[in-house]
């Protein structure tokens, strides 16, 4: 009784360590992805700024939540 208890301690000690490196790997990946994002949308707000200027900038954005 006392070997198959143990071979069943060490089979689940094996699977949460899967476990564990499957989430790191897709923290990881999740973290890459936002951080992506994040540097496309200050690319775009910069872009933005330079074509239009910060005045242009404000105007369209008005604009666009009033609907005139």
């Amino acid at each position: 009784m006392t070997a198959n208890t143990k071979t069943n301690t060490i089979a689940k000690d094996s699977s949460n360590a899967a476990v564990d490196s499957v989430a790191k790997i897709t923290i990881i990946t999740m973290g890459g992805a936002s951080a992506l994002i994040g540097l496309w949308a200050v690319s775009c707000i910069v872009s933005a700024m330079v074509s239009t200027g910060p005045v242009g900038l404000v105007r369209g954005f008005i604009s666009a939540v009033t609907g005139m």
